[in-house]
């Protein structure tokens, strides 16, 4: 977003070819940041996430 011209963030960016420079800088900056099981999120050199973890529910312990 550019907020001095959109300041309720109502266009994204994100992907336009003019400022892939600026998200490619801030990605590297994010990637060596990461620690822990955060490195699978980048999955041969792409962003990616990790897929949802199935839901367990808590034990009952009703009263």
């Amino acid at each position: 977003f550019d907020l001095d011209e959109d300041p309720n963030e109502l266009v994204n960016l994100s992907g336009q070819s003019s400022h892939a420079k600026i998200e490619k800088r801030l990605k590297d900056l994010m990637a060596q940041e990461l620690y822990g099981g955060d490195e699978e999120w980048i999955q041969e050199g792409k962003w990616g996430g990790l897929p949802d973890k199935e839901y367990e529910p808590p034990p009952n312990r009703g009263l």
